[in-house]
């Protein structure tokens, strides 16, 4: 019986494709494994902490930042709105405050203007 013989695996193998991957490359430059080969080296350790929670404020302070940025955004917006709303309820005050406006407003409950202007009372002084 004859087996079988894959020869595309073959041709990789004998190429030097496999193994050629990036970690095997950062393992052939830094020489971990002889860093490695008596356990992991505590001497280390307070400096690789002390980067994974700069590392862990670094990103916490980028989404605080993002979030910050969203709520001025819609913060501003709103702003706008009111701004908007104010002019035109002002210009509505204003507009209403009008003499022609309160007579006209006033004319439905049987009121009328005036015609004969205000006259000024002067009051004797009491000595």
């Amino acid at each position: 019986m004859a087996t079988a013989v894959n020869t595309i695996r073959n041709k990789e193998r004998k190429s030097g494709n496999a193994g050629s991957s990036l970690f095997s490359r950062i393992d052939k430059t830094m020489k971990l494994d002889a860093m490695f080969s008596e356990g992991v080296p505590v001497q280390y350790l307070p400096r690789v902490l002390w980067l994974f929670m700069f590392a862990l404020i670094y990103i916490a302070n980028a989404h605080y930042a993002n979030k910050t940025q969203k709520n001025l955004a819609k913060t501003l917006v709103q702003v706008e709105e009111l701004r908007v709303d104010y002019t035109t309820n002002k210009a509505a005050y204003m507009q209403q405050g009008m003499q022609s406006s309160v007579a006209r407003n006033v004319s439905v409950s049987g009121l009328e203007e005036s015609s004969v202007p205000p006259r000024k009372i002067k009051l004797e002084e009491e000595e």
